[in-house]
């Protein structure tokens, strides 16, 4: 167990450090293998992304409602964005990408060596997840409108859009993740029952789709979470994806039959898994739990 509240992590892409961010804003990076604490900064407002530049040499994250960028090097901040409640690296690291907190739902592209930024629109409210591919080719982005879609990075156009809501039966895209390979997307949906006099809506449970990201097509729809989904995370061989939920156990699926293959007994707010599969990182309020991964689960 490493130290210290969590509520979204993520690896460096060598495994050798975790970056957690927390609901009060702290924001530190600890060695894998010794738990040692190797940066620590306080943001003030709570952490929603966390991202590793690939080459390990900056972290992104989101606090409030803006991207801060460090140089791991220094520790010194990089650059500020205002805006925000996602951010990814691109698997080059050309591009950090992060979503608009507001009604206009844009995804903003920020690019190395290029001024000012590039924007997506499609989403009519605040986007709460982005992924991109393994190569880098399409961005996946979920926001609280009803809606996952999947965006040609190189062209800012919107290739697929996945909703299954509507006005009375509305939804909410918690996260999205693409399989190692690139060929299928994960994302969770949060569903809800009809509007109430109040204005209100009962939760009905949380599922997650799984889809052709090239064709759309449906390949599974895995339901079993009773609470609101947190968060999704391939294995890096593909084999299987984790799922957890607030308040709720955290799930390991079979890819190829969209079966449960086994249910831990924790509440995480985020998952990791690490970059050779061994190690699966689960978020906590009392810490990252690290467990050891048997082959392809």
């Amino acid at each position: 167990m490493l130290p210290g509240e969590a509520n979204k992590i993520a690896f460096s892409r060598d495994g050798k450090f975790l970056a957690a961010g927390s609901v009060f804003g702290k924001v530190t990076i600890r060695d894998v293998v010794t738990g040692a604490e190797v940066l620590s900064v306080t943001a003030k407002e709570r952490v929603s992304s966390i991202s590793f530049s690939p080459d390990g040499k900056q972290l992104a994250f989101v606090a409030g409602d803006r991207v801060t960028v460090l140089d791991l090097d220094t520790g010194q901040e990089l650059r500020k964005l205002r805006g925000a409640m996602a951010c990814a690296f691109s698997p080059d690291g050309s591009i950090l990408a992060y979503g608009d907190t507001g009604a206009s739902g844009t995804i903003m592209l920020s690019e190395q060596g290029k001024r000012g930024e590039r924007k997506m629109r499609g989403h009519f409210n605040p986007i709460t997840s982005l992924s991109f591919s393994p190569d880098g080719q399409l961005l996946a982005s979920g926001g609280n409108d009803n809606a996952a879609r999947i965006w040609n990075v190189a062209e800012g156009k919107e290739l697929q859009k996945f909703s299954g809501g509507s006005d009375r039966l509305p939804l909410w895209v918690s996260d999205v993740t693409f399989s190692p390979d690139g060929a299928t997307l994960a994302y969770a949906v949060v569903d809800f029952g009809p509007i109430q006099r109040d204005g209100h809506f009962d939760f009905k449970g949380g599922r997650i789709a799984m889809r052709n990201s090239r064709t759309g097509e449906e390949i599974h729809s895995l339901a079993g979470h009773t609470q609101p989904i947190s968060a999704l995370a391939f294995s890096p061989d593909g084999k299987t994806l984790a799922s957890a939920a607030n308040k709720d156990k955290v799930k390991l699926w079979d890819i190829s039959t969209g079966s449960v293959l086994r249910e831990l007994v924790m509440e995480a707010s985020d998952l990791a898994f690490s970059p050779d599969g061994t190690l699966l990182a689960c978020a906590m309020k009392d810490g990252v739990r690290l467990l050891r991964m048997a082959p392809s689960q």
